[in-house]
């Protein structure tokens, strides 16, 4: 009989991915902010850090409700009635 558990995991090594997810997603959010402000000192301009800190907001977030949403699967549909489409 197979098992089909996963195996566990120490606390602290649970712990230690979300961080490591947890960083990810705030670098995804600020970096591209940064860039943003250097382009505006090496352009002479003021949006892109406004542009680079709007685009990480969205990557991050979509990648934080991404990651999240792996850990709650869909719920299982319902099961056919077995008719088939006649066309």
């Amino acid at each position: 009989m197979p098992n089909d558990r996963k195996p566990a995991t120490s606390p602290l090594a649970a712990g230690m991915a979300w961080v490591a997810r947890i960083t990810t997603v705030v670098a995804e959010m600020v970096i591209p902010g940064l860039f943003g402000r250097w382009l505006d000192s090496t352009w002479g301009t003021q949006y892109c850090v406004v542009i680079g800190f709007i685009f990480g907001l969205v990557i991050g977030i979509w990648h934080l409700l991404r990651m999240t949403s792996s850990f709650n699967p869909p719920a299982s549909q319902p099961p056919d009635s077995g008719k088939q489409d006649e066309s």
